[in-house]
């Protein structure tokens, strides 16, 4: 797998900014079609923002860091937080009905919907996002 970019920011409102940036840097470079933006950054602030407020519990001596790399099959965005980790098999899903009124789970459930794939790591602390995009 070849890496295209890394960033490490501190888990704070301008180190998301700085992660939103990296987004566009990363479309820019590789020449994504844009049809595929929403849905890329989405899911990626969304990781982001969860390793954010459930990870680093917006500790901001704390970072994220997101890998962005590409392979045959396209692209594997991983970004990992410096927390505890947490029990990813055991995620409640939004959308039943006895669910629908909580808030947990459903970046995840955002971040399935719009990655082709996804992994959990180190116990949680690292979720990996796959796409295969078009080129413009």
């Amino acid at each position: 797998m070849e890496i295209i970019q890394e960033i490490s920011v501190p888990s704070s409102p301008t180190g998301i900014q700085k992660i939103e940036a990296s987004i566009d840097n990363f479309f820019e470079t590789q020449n994504i079609d844009q049809a595929h933006y929403g849905n890329f950054f989405v899911a990626v602030s969304e990781a982001a923002t969860n390793a954010q407020r459930h990870g680093n519990k917006n500790q901001e001596e704390k970072n994220i860091e997101i890998r962005y790399a590409k392979n045959e099959d396209g692209y594997c965005i991983c970004i990992k937080d410096e927390g505890l980790g947490f029990d990813y098999t055991n995620i409640p899903d939004p959308t039943l009905p006895e669910n629908i009124n909580k808030l947990d789970g459903r970046g995840i459930f955002l971040m399935n919907q719009l990655a082709e794939k996804i992994e959990f790591s180190q116990n949680g602390k690292e979720v990996s996002l796959f796409f295969s995009f078009d080129k413009n």
